[in-house]
């Protein structure tokens, strides 16, 4: 009878948190002993069901043959009970052995669920703070742009005011701004 290996209690529950590889070799050896567990279950079933089935039969022909019972005749059936009731122990140990790895394998899988959860969380509050940063740049650019308009109309009033005093004043910019109206 195979044994599952030995759960070392700080090695895989760390191992799964920090590497999910890790985590998915130890899921599939547990899922793998638990399939030969199952084979094994059901093989043991299948030899209950014919030591079952050989019994009523040797049963039924004892009864046919010997009318009162010998302690010859009792003898076998006695080995037969025996090892029926072996049987029965032995797949009642590998059912709770399959339990208790299915319990295990469950958890493992659940391992890095959390650890993906912990991972999206962060992520998420990264881009809080990136959309809280970009606000904050958007804004600014806003109150530039506000200043640059103020100043350049400020500009365009003085070189207003120059020119009703007659001062005369390069006409730089505007005479770009005519350029692109021309075109």
């Amino acid at each position: 009878m195979l044994s599952a290996p030995p759960i070392q209690h700080d090695s895989p529950a760390t191992a799964a948190v920090l590497d999910p590889s890790t985590a998915d070799v130890v899921v599939e050896s547990y899922k793998g002993i638990i399939r030969d567990q199952d084979t094994k279950i059901a093989k043991l079933n299948e030899d209950l069901k014919a030591v079952k089935s050989e019994l009523q039969s040797a049963s039924l022909r004892n009864s046919q043959v010997i009318t009162t019972p010998s302690p010859i005749a009792s003898t076998p059936n006695q080995e037969l009970i025996g090892t029926i009731e072996a049987l029965k122990l032995q797949v009642q140990k590998l059912t709770d052995e399959n339990a208790a790895l299915k319990k295990v394998q469950l958890s493992q899988s659940l391992m890095p669920v959390s650890a993906n959860g912990d991972l999206v969380s962060t992520l998420q509050q990264e881009l809080a703070a990136q959309k809280h940063d970009h606000q904050q740049l958007q804004e600014e650019m806003d109150d530039l742009l506000v200043v640059l308009a103020e100043s350049d109309q400020k500009v365009r009033d003085l070189k207003g005011r120059l020119r009703v005093i007659g001062q005369q004043v390069s006409d730089d910019e505007e005479d770009e701004d005519e350029g692109e109206l021309d075109e």
